[in-house]
C-alpha cells in the first residue's frame, strides 16, 4: 500500500467517524466505512519490506532469551531459534538449494518445520508445505509439478510414498521424526506415553519406520551433519519473491497451490498487529492448526513468532482434545476451527474451570452458526474470560485472513458477522459471475450495502497466484473497471453501512430452483440454528424430482444430547421454518444425523452431505418430508 493510499484511507476514516462532512458513494470499496474502528497510527503505519525471516528477526533480536517454541514441554528460546535456522541454512545449501528452488516439506506442527521454513525464506527459496495425509497419487502430482530436488517427509507418512519417489525429480529424501526435537530423556518419556495412550484408547502403535537401503534416503540427523561445515548465507530482500506454496482444501477437484510471498505473510501479520486484538510479546499461543494450511503457517507460526509469543506446538490435529490442551497449557491465545469450538462448547472437562487467561479467542477457517457462537460466549463469560469469541474470515489465497471482529465493538453488534476488513484491505460485494465463461470488464458490477453477492478483495496479503494454473488465475484474479485486480473469493456475503462483513455461503452452495430462484443455505441454517434443540445444521441442494432441472434445499441437523430421541423436534423445526422463511426457501426435507461430517481440516464436508443426500434421495428414505403448511 502506497503512502497516497494510506492518506486516502485516513480521509475516509474521518468521513466514517463524522469528523469530516463528505457525501458517501454508497459502495463499500469507495467508502470503506470499517476504517472507523482503526486508529490513525494504524492506518499510517509503514508496511514492512523484508523477508519473512528478517521480519521474525527484527521483531525479536532484542528478545532472544524469551521462549519461542514449546514442544511437549521442551522449550526453545528465540536466540536458540535463530541458531537452529542457521543450522538448517547450512544443511540446505550443502545439498545445493539456492534462491528460487522449491523444497517440498510434508510435515506437521514440529520445531523442524519452523526451522526449515525460516531458513528457506533466508536463502530465497520456496517451501512447498504438504499435508502428510494425502495419498500417493496427489503427492506424485505435487512433487512433479514443482520439480523439487529435496523432499522432506514425516517418518510415519513416508512409506506410503516410496513407490512414487523414483517417478519424480527428487534427489534426496529426508525422514523427519515427530519426536526429533526432544532431548533423549523427554523422547523416551514421550514414546512411553504414546504407548500407554494407544493401549488405553485401543489404538495400534505407530509402526517403526525403516528407510530403504538407498543413498537417496537419509535421516534428519544425517541431514544436519551434512551441513556442519557449511556457510550461512542470506539473500537480500526482493519484493514479491515467493516463499511458500499452500495447497487449498480441495473440496472440489484436485487442490490448487496458492503461491505466497514474503510480503503476503508480512502484510497479514502487520495488519493483525494493527487491530485491537492485543498481540503482545511473551503471550502463550496454542498452535493447533497444521502448517500445511495458511491458517497454520501465517497465523499460527509467522504471526505468533513475529509478535514474540511462546508458540506451543501441537503436532496432531485433534479437535476432540481441545479441552485437554487448554487445561494443560493454559494459553493466552488460540485460533481454532469450528470443529474445535464445537467440542469446546460441549466439553464436560471444561465445565466450571477458570478461563480468565484466554484473550480474544479466535474462530476461523469456516463459518460457525450464531447459536453455537452465543453458547461459546456464554461459557467464556461465565468462566472468567473477559472477551467474547472473535471470528475472522479469510482464505488460503489471502494468508488466511481478510477480516476480523474488533474487540472495541460490542460483541452483540458483531454477532453473526466476521467483523471488519483489515486496515490495509479493501472488500466489496459484486454481482456473481460465471467463472467458466468469459466476462467483459464492464459486466463486473459492484453492489451496494446489504446486498448479497460475491465477496471480492484487494490486499497486500492476496497471493501471487496459483502455481502452474493460469486458467484458475484468470478466473480468480480479475481486473475490475477501477483498473485494479481483485480476488474473487467464491463466497457470498454482504457489507453493512457501518462496515461489518457477513458471509452467506459459497457461490457453489447456492441452491437454484427449477424456475431460477436462488436460495442461500446460510439464511435457512440461521433459522434452524435458532431452535434450542439444534447443535449444528447444514443445508445442501437436493435434485428436484418434479422438474428436469433445479434443486430444493435439504437440512441436515445434529441435535443437542438432551433433545435426542424426541420425535416432535422435526415438526417444531419445520414449523419454525414455515413461520420465518419465504415459501421457496423452506427445506424440502429435514434429516437428523448423529454428527456432522468434517474435512480433515475441520470444515463441514458438504460434498459428503451431497453424496449422502443423493443416495438417500435415490432410495426414497428421507427421515421426514415437509408436510406442514
Amino acid at each position: 500500500m502506497t503512502r497516497e493510499e494510506q492518506e486516502r484511507n485516513l480521509y475516509l476514516k474521518r468521513v466514517a467517524t463524522g469528523e469530516i462532512d463528505s457525501p458517501l458513494q454508497g459502495k463499500p470499496s469507495l467508502d470503506k466505512p470499517w476504517l472507523r474502528v482503526y486508529r490513525e497510527e494504524d492506518i499510517l503505519a509503514p508496511v514492512p519490506e523484508m523477508t519473512a525471516y528478517q521480519y521474525l528477526y527484527e521483531n525479536n533480536k532484542d528478545h532472544k532469551k524469551a521462549i519461542a517454541l514449546n514442544y511437549f514441554g521442551h522449550t526453545v528460546t528465540y536466540g536458540q531459534l535463530f541458531e537452529k535456522i542457521d543450522e538448517m541454512v547450512k544443511s540446505l545449501t550443502s545439498f545445493g538449494i539456492k534462491k528460487g528452488d522449491t523444497v517440498c516439506i510434508c510435515c506437521t506442527n514440529t520445531p523442524e518445520i519452523v526451522y526449515l521454513f525460516y531458513a528457506i525464506s533466508k536463502i530465497g527459496a520456496v517451501a512447498d508445505i504438504i499435508d502428510p495425509r494425502i495419498n500417493e497419487n496427489v503427492m506424485l502430482k505435487y512433487l512433479s509439478d514443482v520439480k523439487t530436488k529435496l523432499f522432506m517427509c514425516l517418518d510415519l507418512s513416508l512409506p506410503k510414498y516410496y513407490n512414487i519417489i523414483n517417478q519424480t525429480s527428487v534427489e534426496k529424501v529426508v525422514s523427519l521424526p515427530v519426536l526429533e526435537a526432544l532431548p533423549a530423556p523427554m523422547k523416551a518419556f514421550a514414546m512411553a506415553k504414546q504407548f500407554i495412550d494407544a493401549k488405553k484408547e485401543g489404538k495400534p502403535l505407530p509402526p517403526k519406520v525403516n528407510l530403504p537401503k538407498d543413498d537417496k534416503y537419509m535421516t534428519f540427523s544425517e541431514f544436519k551433519r551434512a551441513g556442519k561445515n557449511g556457510q550461512v548465507i542470506e539473500e537480500p530482500y526482493e519484493k514479491n519473491r515467493p516463499v511458500a506454496i499452500i495447497h487449498t482444501g480441495g473440496t472440489t477437484g484436485v487442490p490448487k497451490g496458492a503461491v505466497l510471498s514474503n510480503d503476503n505473510l508480512n502484510s497479514l501479520v502487520h495488519q493483525l498487529r494493527h487491530t485491537s486484538l492485543r498481540f503482545d510479546k511473551d503471550q502463550k499461543w496454542l498452535s493447533l492448526m497444521p502448517p500445511c494450511v495458511a491458517y497454520g503457517l501465517a497465523n499460527g507460526m509467522h504471526m505468533s513468532l513475529s509478535c514474540g509469543m511462546q508458540s506451543i506446538l501441537i503436532p496432531t490435529y485433534e479437535p476432540d482434545k481441545i479441552d485437554e490442551m487448554i487445561l494443560r497449557w493454559e494459553p493466552n491465545r488460540l485460533a481454532c476451527s469450528p470443529a474445535h469450538w464445537e467440542y469446546f462448547a460441549h466439553s464436560e472437562k471444561l465445565k466450571g474451570k477458570d478461563l480468565s487467561y484466554l484473550i480474544n479467542p479466535i474462530e476461523g477457517g469456516d463459518s460457525i452458526n450464531i447459536e453455537l457462537e452465543k453458547q461459546i460466549n456464554e461459557i467464556l463469560k461465565k468462566q472468567g474470560c473477559a472477551d467474547s469469541l472473535r471470528k475472522g474470515y479469510g482464505l488460503s489465497e489471502t494468508c488466511a485472513a481478510l477480516a476480523v471482529a474488533s474487540p472495541d465493538v460490542d460483541p452483540d453488534i458483531l454477532l453473526g458477522s466476521v467483523g471488519f476488513p483489515l486496515v490495509n484491505t479493501n472488500i466489496s460485494i459484486f454481482e456473481p459471475i460465471d467463472p467458466e465463461k468469459p466476462v467483459d470488464i464492464n459486466d463486473i458490477v459492484e453492489l451496494g450495502y446489504n446486498e448479497i453477492g460475491e465477496v471480492c478483495a484487494q490486499s497486500d496479503n492476496v497471493m501471487l497466484g496459483y502455481f502452474n494454473r493460469p486458467e484458475e488465475n484468470e478466473r480468480t484474479l480479475r481486473m475490475h473497471p477501477d483498473g485494479k485486480v481483485w480476488l474473487h473469493t467464491g463466497d457470498l456475503g454482504l457489507v453493512t453501512p457501518d462496515g461489518r462483513l457477513f458471509i452467506k455461503g459459497r457461490t457453489k452452495r447456492i441452491v437454484i430452483r427449477f424456475d431460477g430462484t436462488k436460495v442461500y443455505p446460510a439464511d435457512i441454517e440461521g433459522v434452524i440454528a435458532s431452535h434450542p434443540a439444534v447443535s449444528l445444521v447444514a443445508v445442501v441442494g437436493v435434485k428436484d424430482s418434479a422438474h428436469e432441472q433445479g434443486e430444493l434445499p435439504k437440512a441436515y441437523i445434529v441435535l443437542k444430547e438432551e433433545y435426542q430421541n424426541n420425535p416432535e423436534i422435526i415438526e417444531q423445526i419445520a414449523m419454525l421454518c414455515n413461520q420465518n422463511l419465504i415459501d421457496y426457501m423452506i427445506p424440502f426435507a429435514y434429516e437428523i444425523i448423529d454428527q456432522m461430517p468434517y474435512t480433515p481440516l475441520g470444515k463441514v464436508d458438504f460434498l459428503n452431505l451431497k453424496k449422502r443426500q443423493e443416495e438417500t434421495y435415490t432410495q426414497g428414505e428421507y427421515t421426514r418430508k415437509r408436510t406442514l403448511n
